[in-house]
C-alpha cells in the first residue's frame, strides 16, 4: 500500500513539473484527460419522478437495500459520518429492511464487482457514491435490467438510466469557497488550486462554481493562477507532494492555496507549516472535519464548507422508504440534474453552509459533528474566539 502510495506521487509529481514550467497562465495543463469530461449541469425545473416508480418495480416492498461507497483512505467523512447516519435513517423509514454494505477502496471496478454481488443476492435499491461517476454507468445499467434504482448518493454518475441523485449543491459550495476567497484575498496575489479527483464528477463542479466568484478577479489582474491539479482519489500525500514543489519553485512567493476539501487542506497545512507559513497564506476546505475545524480555530485554514451528513441521509432514506412502500417520490424532489449528455434525473439537493471561525459556534458545535473541545485541543486554538 505504501509502495502504490509512493509510486503514485511520483508519477503525479512528474506531472506537477511539467505544470510548473507554464505556470504563469491559468492552463488546466496538469489535468488528467478524465477531468475534461463535461460535468454535471443541473436544470431549474423540478423534475416529475412519478415514471421512475413505474419503472423500477423492483423497488416495491423491497426488502434488501445496497450502500456502495467509494474509498476508505483519503477522506474521513465516508465510514466515520455518511455510512453510520445512513444506515440509522433507513432503520427508521425502512425497518427490517437488510442493509448491505461494501466499500471500493478507490477501485472503480471493485466497486462494479461489489454492485453485482449485491443483485445476485436480491438487492432491489442501491445506494452508489460512485468511485468513478463514467465507470459506474455499467453498475446503473445492470441495475435497470433487474428494474432495480440506483440513487447516485453526493455524486453524480453519467447514465441515462439514473433513477435518482441525492447530494448537496456542489456548484454552491464552490461559489461559496470562492467568495470567501473573493472577501479575503490580498490584491494581486498568487493563487494554488488543488482540485478533487478528476473522477469525481463533484471536483469539476467544485471548481466551476469556484471560478464563477475567481475568474473576474484573474481576468482583472487582482490574482494570479499559478498553478492547477486535479488530485487523483482526493489523495492527501498527493496534494501535500504538489504544494511543496509549487512553493519551491515560487520561492514560497503563494498567498492562497484553494484546496477543495479538509483532508487535502490538512496535508497542506503540514507543508506551510514546515515552512513557517501556516497563517500566512489563505487556505480553504469543505467538509467540516475534525481536522478542518481545528485548523479554523487555529488559524490555519481560513473557512470550511459544511454539508450536513444528516440531511443527505435522511433525504436518501425518505426516498428508499417512499419506494419501498410504492409511494410517489416526486413530492421529494428539489430538482433536476442532467447528466454530461443532457438526460435528465431527478434530484434531491441540500444546501451546503460556509464555516469560518466567525460562525463555526453556530453551524458546526451545534450540529455535534465536531466537538470543541476536539477542535480546541491544541496550540493556538486555544486562543481563539471560538474555544471560549
Amino acid at each position: 500500500m505504501e509502495y502504490g502510495i509512493q509510486k503514485a506521487v511520483r508519477g503525479w509529481l512528474a506531472v506537477c513539473a511539467c505544470a510548473l514550467t507554464a505556470c504563469q497562465a491559468p492552463q488546466n495543463s496538469s489535468i488528467s484527460a478524465s477531468a475534461s469530461r463535461a460535468a454535471t449541469e443541473f436544470a431549474p425545473a423540478p423534475a416529475h419522478a412519478e415514471a421512475a416508480s413505474t419503472q423500477f418495480s423492483a423497488a416495491k416492498n423491497c426488502q434488501r437495500v445496497g450502500v456502495l461507497f467509494p474509498e476508505l483512505v483519503t477522506m474521513s467523512r465516508w465510514e466515520k459520518r455518511d455510512r453510520p447516519m445512513l444506515e440509522a435513517a433507513l432503520a427508521r423509514e425502512a425497518p427490517g429492511v437488510r442493509i448491505d454494505y461494501a466499500n471500493a477502496q478507490g477501485d472503480a471496478d471493485v466497486q462494479q464487482e461489489q454492485a453485482i454481488g449485491m443483485l445476485d443476492r436480491g438487492a432491489c435499491i442501491l445506494i452508489v457514491a460512485a468511485q468513478d461517476s463514467v465507470k459506474a454507468v455499467t453498475i446503473v445499467q445492470l441495475a435497470a435490467k433487474r428494474n432495480v434504482p440506483v440513487i447516485a448518493y453526493d455524486r453524480m454518475i453519467q447514465a441515462a438510466e439514473l433513477a435518482f441523485l441525492v447530494a448537496h449543491d456542489s456548484l454552491k459550495a464552490g461559489e461559496l469557497q470562492g467568495q470567501w476567497l473573493v472577501e479575503n484575498a490580498p490584491r494581486e496575489a498568487k493563487l494554488v488550486m488543488i482540485n478533487g479527483s478528476p473522477t469525481d464528477d463533484n471536483s469539476q463542479i467544485l471548481q466551476r462554481g469556484v471560478m464563477n466568484r475567481l475568474r473576474p478577479l484573474i481576468e482583472q489582474g487582482g490574482l494570479k493562477l499559478v498553478f492547477e491539479l486535479f488530485v487523483p482519489n482526493w489523495n492527501s500525500q498527493i496534494a501535500a507532494a504538489s504544494i511543496a514543489q509549487v512553493l519551491d519553485a515560487n520561492q514560497n512567493d503563494i498567498q492562497i492555496v484553494y484546496v477543495a476539501n479538509d483532508d487535502m487542506a490538512n496535508a497542506v497545512i503540514g507543508v506551510l507549516q514546515s515552512r513557517g507559513l501556516a497563517g500566512k497564506v489563505l487556505v480553504t476546505g469543505q467538509d467540516a472535519t475534525a481536522d478542518g475545524v481545528r485548523n479554523i480555530v487555529a488559524g490555519w485554514q481560513g473557512m470550511t464548507v459544511f454539508k450536513d451528513p444528516r440531511q443527505q441521509a435522511g433525504n436518501t432514506a425518505a426516498l428508499v422508504g417512499t419506494l419501498i412502500r410504492g409511494g410517489d417520490p416526486a413530492s421529494l424532489i428539489t430538482t433536476q440534474a442532467l447528466t454530461s449528455a443532457g438526460a435528465p434525473v431527478p434530484a434531491i439537493f441540500a444546501m451546503p453552509v460556509s464555516v469560518n471561525r466567525s460562525n463555526v459556534n453556530d453551524v458546526v458545535y451545534l450540529a455535534e459533528l465536531v466537538m470543541q473541545g476536539d477542535a480546541c485541543a491544541s496550540g493556538p486554538a486555544s486562543d481563539q474566539g471560538a474555544c471560549n
